[in-house]
């Protein structure tokens, strides 16, 4: 069984989050309740920037978790690859190359043996150019 847990980046004060708790009010995210330098509740609807980020439930080569929005490369196999990590309804979590449509890229699955987090899109976009 995967184990579920978040990541939040604050756009406000431009750091990553881990997630305690998320409360729902309404079917909608009420307030997320954070660890950083305090434990403080943050509103996400509050400020422009912010980001809730899902756990794969898979690690990379090195064992680091895998989070939706990490920048992820791939060293060994025939395609050197690198680009965000998304899900996809039709194919699970994906390897996202930037220049590729939408829906489409490599198995974070299958090539997970092969794949290092180099970094996230909110930290890192640089990254992704």
């Amino acid at each position: 069984m995967r184990e579920i847990k978040f990541r939040y980046w604050d756009g406000e004060f431009k750091q990553m989050c881990n997630v305690r708790a998320i409360v729902w009010h309404n079917n909608m995210i009420a307030n997320i309740e954070v660890f950083d330098s305090k434990t403080i509740f943050r509103n996400p609807n509050m400020f422009f920037g912010h980001a809730l980020q899902e756990f794969t439930g898979l690690k990379d080569k090195n064992g680091k978790e895998i989070y939706e929005g990490d920048i992820v490369k791939t060293a060994g196999l025939m395609d050197n690859i690198a680009g965000k990590v998304q899900w996809s309804d039709r194919m699970g979590w994906l390897i996202h190359p930037t220049d590729w449509a939408a829906d489409l890229g490599y198995s974070l699955y299958e090539v997970r043996a092969f794949a290092e987090v180099i970094g996230n899109i909110y930290e890192n976009p640089e990254l992704l150019k």
